[in-house]
């Protein structure tokens, strides 16, 4: 079983939480600074995503919103990961 849509759906989550804090525009271009990540309008990842993937998209937030960031990151993701053996990154852990 893929872990594809599992890590698509915790980066469509933490891309729709930041374009709410930071506004769309902005919250979309970072995440386009992903290789191959691929995002509609509405905050939803279409594209392949997986662990490296996720880790580069939560770095690049954190490189605008520093640690706070990552507490917004966490708290959106916190549902959809609990009981989940899903690996994560560090700094989401």
């Amino acid at each position: 079983m893929s872990v594809t849509p599992q890590y698509r759906e915790l980066m469509s989550a933490i891309i729709r939480r930041f374009m709410v804090i930071v506004g769309s525009r902005t919250a979309l271009q970072i995440a386009s600074k992903v290789p191959g990540v691929v995002v509609t309008a509405a905050g939803t990842v279409t594209s392949t995503a997986d662990l490296s993937t996720l880790s580069t998209l939560v770095a690049e937030y954190k490189k605008v919103g520093g640690t706070l960031s990552v507490h917004f990151m966490r708290r959106e993701i916190a549902p959809l990961v609990e009981g989940s053996a899903l690996p994560l990154p560090e700094d989401l852990r």
